[in-house]
């Protein structure tokens, strides 16, 4: 007997979904795995893992995988940049709680709630790491370079977002939309390396396009 597909989803829409949450997977044990426990910060890498235990929609990454297979190429040649997108984005989603004191994310207790403020702090800090020592093994200097400056927009755009708390007066439609683009956009357009690692580089342009708008 073949399994029922879910009502009103087309069987093409069903595999495309099942291959979709195949490579997506993959970068899940790529996680799990560049994650395993250290003996001396056991609870540290416990509290990294926390919110990529609690889930989340993985865009960045299968964009990653699919701007990959866009320029003709096998999209595991993609995973370690999918998975460094992935470590980059939970690192700021962790600094952001902590910044602004929310005790819940996805449902689930935020790290500095669930463990402690400093171990929280850590724990961004080894997710950051963990991506650069991935990139930097596993990437050419053109993805380095994009991932590096990437995360450096990130912390401006973060601070930039605090700084609209304290002094509304600056948060005009200028520069609102300048945070977003570095807070947010700029990763977005990271995860087009994965066109990179394809070998695509003259195709992979787009990206830039993104962090420029």
């Amino acid at each position: 007997m073949h399994p029922t597909k879910p009502a009103n989803l087309p069987l093409s829409s069903l595999r495309h979904r099942n291959l979709l949450k195949a490579k997506l997977s993959l970068v899940e044990d790529e996680l799990f795995r560049v994650l395993q426990s250290s003996p001396s910060a056991q609870t540290l890498y416990e509290a990294s893992l926390h919110p990529i235990k609690s889930g989340g929609k993985r865009l960045r990454p299968l964009l990653s995988l699919l701007s990959c297979e866009a320029v003709g190429s096998d999209f595991k040649k993609a995973l370690p940049v999918a998975t460094a997108i992935e470590l980059i984005h939970t690192a700021s989603l962790i600094h952001d709680d902590l910044i602004d004191d929310d005790v819940k994310r996805r449902e689930a207790p935020t790290v500095h709630v669930r463990y402690d403020r400093d171990t929280a702090i850590l724990s961004g800090d080894l997710l950051i790491s963990k991506a650069m020592q991935i990139i930097s093994e596993n990437s050419p200097v053109r993805v380095r370079r994009i991932v590096s400056s990437t995360c450096v927009e990130m912390s401006e755009g973060e601070y930039m977002d605090m700084v609209f708390k304290s002094s509304p007066e600056d948060a005009t439609e200028e520069n609102y939309l300048k945070m977003a683009r570095k807070k947010t956009g700029v990763l977005v357009g990271a995860a087009a390396c994965g066109a990179i690692m394809g070998g695509g580089s003259a195709r992979a342009k787009s990206f830039r396009i993104m962090k420029k708008t």
